[in-house]
């Protein structure tokens, strides 16, 4: 039980955080910080990574739902085991986001991203995300760890 109420406190809070891009920021307003090694910015992307599949929402939405349904699949077989801390928080961590940007998607029909890492100067600020994509990735990162370390 600890592990999802911890999940759907991820999911709130990238939620709150998405929220206030959309309020705070305009379309076309970016913010350095970091040194400019990130700028806070806001898209709403209407497909999946990198804009896959923009243009379709009904295929969007479906493998949105997929996914989320195999990462809640995983999540149950991950917690429901005794031990294996590292599988348990990065299937909690791919669970918050997944729930995140499925919420979003669900209700808005797309995601809002609002990171660019600007560490290469010929690709400045070409990909955007948001910390729900960073949340799936590093849960997944640690859930592959955690298997290989068994």
């Amino acid at each position: 039980m600890f592990w999802f109420v911890l999940a759907i406190l991820l999911c709130a809070v990238e939620l709150g955080i998405k929220a206030w891009v959309r309020r705070s920021l305009s379309d076309t307003e970016d913010k350095d910080i970091l040194n400019n090694k990130v700028t806070l910015t806001k898209r709403s992307n209407e497909g999946l990574a990198m804009g896959l599949f923009k243009g379709n929402p009904r295929k969007v939405l479906g493998l949105t739902l997929i996914g989320l349904g195999v990462v809640l699949g995983l999540f149950y077989m991950a917690t429901g085991k005794k031990g294996n801390f590292l599988m348990k928080a990065g299937a909690t961590l791919a669970l918050g986001g997944a729930m995140s940007n499925a919420y979003e998607r669900i209700m808005d029909g797309s995601v809002t991203d609002y990171f660019k890492i600007n560490l290469f100067k010929n690709k400045k600020g070409r990909i955007v995300f948001n910390i729900a994509d960073y949340m799936i990735f590093c849960g997944t990162l640690l859930a592959l760890v955690s298997r290989k370390s068994k």
